[in-house]
């Protein structure tokens, strides 16, 4: 009676031991499968820290308005170095236009003498 009874309980404990072993396994492969998951899931926060990062970056240059300002500031510059080429040409031109004009008056003082000089060639002839 001992002997059965303690054949049962001998066959209990390997079935719990056999059953334990079989549980340790899976729990050992279970425990590589979350390490590998844990480190998968590490390596993608990296690279979403990584595009995080790039899209910061990228939004930054998008909304720095530097680059604009001095594009504005140079076209302002232009648009006055145009304004006082614009003067410089019109004093020119009327100074131009000045000196003409005294050319003429001078020019047409001096005919009057001129055609009486011709005048006076034609008599003679």
């Amino acid at each position: 009676m001992f002997k059965t009874r303690h054949d049962t309980m001998t066959g209990d404990y390997k079935q719990q031991a056999m059953a334990m072993k079989a549980n340790t396994e899976e729990f050992s492969k279970l425990t590589s499968h979350v390490q590998e998951l844990e480190s998968e899931l590490y390596d993608i926060d990296e690279k979403l820290a990584d595009i995080k990062k790039k899209m910061d970056d990228n939004q930054n240059k998008i909304s720095d308005s530097s680059p604009l300002m001095k594009i504005k500031k140079g076209i302002t510059k232009v648009k006055n170095d145009i304004r006082g080429v614009d003067i410089r040409i019109g004093v020119v031109s009327n100074t131009l236009l000045q000196l003409k004009l005294k050319e003429r008056t001078k020019d047409d003082n001096q005919k009057p003498r001129n055609e009486e000089e011709d005048d006076e060639m034609d008599l003679e002839i």
